[in-house]
This record gives C-alpha cells, structure tokens and sequence, in this order.
C-alpha cells in the first residue's frame, strides 16, 4: 500500500541523514507525483518516486541498473530512488536543493514548499504535497511498522542517559548509555 511505500522511502532517507520532516516532504511530493510507485507519465516522459525527467530521469535508470535495479515498487527500488534524490540533492541539484538541506528541522510544510525548485512542478499543488507529507510525518513518528527497522536516535524525543537503538518488528530495544540492555518492551 502508498503508506508502506512511505515508510520505505522514509526510512531510507533518514538513512542517508535526512530528518523525519526532511523525508517526510519527499514523500509527500512523492505521493503526489507518482502515488509513490513507478507510475509513468508517458506525455512527459517522467517516471519515479518525484517523475524524473530527461537527463534526470536518464541518470536515475542508469544508477538503478547499475545495482542491477529497475523503476519499480520493490522495497530495494524504492530504497534506491530516495537515496538517489538524496544524492542529487547534494550533488547536481545541489542549489535548487539549498533550503531544503540547509533547515532539516523546519516545518513539513516549509520544506514541501522548498522542494518546489528541485521537483519542478508547474501547478500550485504545494498545500496538497504538504497535508501527504505532514499525514506521512504524524504516521512516522507514531511509530515503526511490523518489521521496519527504523534508527530512532534521532525521533524518538528520549531523554536521559538511554537512548534508542533500534526497532525489530514489535520488540523495542533500550540500551542505557552504558551500552547494555536496559529493558525490553513488548509493544
């Protein structure tokens, strides 16, 4: 379904470094791009999670057959595509991406609108992009879903000498800052 997609695509950019809010945007746009699968819109030749286009779109394929990957809605595709934008937006767009990765911890809804530049959509569809995104970010930080492994070092709002290490399935993990296990929770 669109939301674990979401998820997927979410994880993978918190992966790469990105904040809750930051992958959240991308799955907005990309909810609304492409319903987050690999939907093609053939009158422009677009395709992807955010529907690349021309060289972008060229660079994408050629990254994802490289890892011997296709645009599709498998996990590892999808996993390929959000690092792929992670790395495009580091590398050559890099300057549409500015605000974007200067402010990792601004709304959702200002980083919706900070993708615009990098997305390149023609219509006002912003308020839309940002409710999927702002709905994928609540989701998120409700918690993991059965058999996400997701790093919560940096969502989980813990404080004190713990921190969380890591979620498998519906056993949580909470190692003290001694480095042992300091309790599991079955949730």
């Amino acid at each position: 379904a669109e939301d674990d997609r979401a998820r997927v695509v979410m994880d993978e950019m918190i992966k790469q470094g990105a904040s809750v809010n930051q992958a959240a945007a991308l799955a907005g746009h990309s909810s609304y791009e492409s319903h987050l699968s690999a939907i093609t819109n053939p009158s422009e030749g677009a395709a992807g999670l955010i529907h690349w286009r021309e060289g972008r779109r060229r660079a994408l394929e050629a990254d994802l057959a490289s890892q011997q990957l296709k645009i599709d809605t498998s996990e590892a595709s999808l996993r390929a595509q959000a690092r792929f934008f992670w790395n495009e937006a580091h590398g050559a767009e890099a300057q549409k991406s500015k605000r974007f990765l200067e402010n990792p911890n601004a709304s959702v809804d200002e980083l919706a609108s900070s993708l615009r530049s990098n997305i390149r959509y023609s219509t006002n569809t912003t308020g839309e992009r940002a409710a999927r995104a702002n709905r994928y970010a609540e989701a998120y930080r409700r918690g993991p879903s059965a058999g996400a492994v997701v790093d919560e070092t940096k969502t989980s709002g813990l404080s004190g000498r713990g921190r969380m290490d890591k979620v498998e399935g519906l056993i949580v993990h909470h190692t003290s800052g001694r480095g042992d296990t300091a309790g599991v929770v079955n949730t």
